[in-house]
């Protein structure tokens, strides 16, 4: 594998942490009206500026998200990273097998 290819821990405590920064932190019970609510998601100044390659201020580290819009993001970001997690797995295992035991 290449240098660049980012491990299979490191992409899960990726999905970990976005999950926790991106859910836990910004939704609660949810009705029909708030999905429809805006919110503020904070992310630390390294990591806004490494994520979006900026050299931004504190203050300029956040993003404004529709929440229904938010939770369609975060479940394609995890089926992203699944299949960066998959196929490394099944490469290592060094077997055509279905990895989880399901077929699909």
């Amino acid at each position: 594998m290449k240098n660049s290819t980012n491990s299979i821990g490191s992409l899960c405590l990726h999905l970990a942490g976005n999950e926790y920064q991106n859910l836990v932190s910004a939704l609660s019970a949810l009705s029909e009206e708030d999905l429809k609510r805006e919110v503020i998601i904070q992310y630390g100044q390294e990591d806004w500026n490494r994520m979006l390659r900026v050299n931004a201020s504190e203050n300029e580290t956040y993003e404004v998200r529709v929440i229904s819009r938010l939770l369609i993001q975060v479940a394609a970001h995890y089926g992203y990273h699944a299949g960066q997690i998959v196929l490394p797995s099944k490469l290592l295992k060094d077997t055509d097998e279905n990895i989880t035991g399901q077929y699909h």
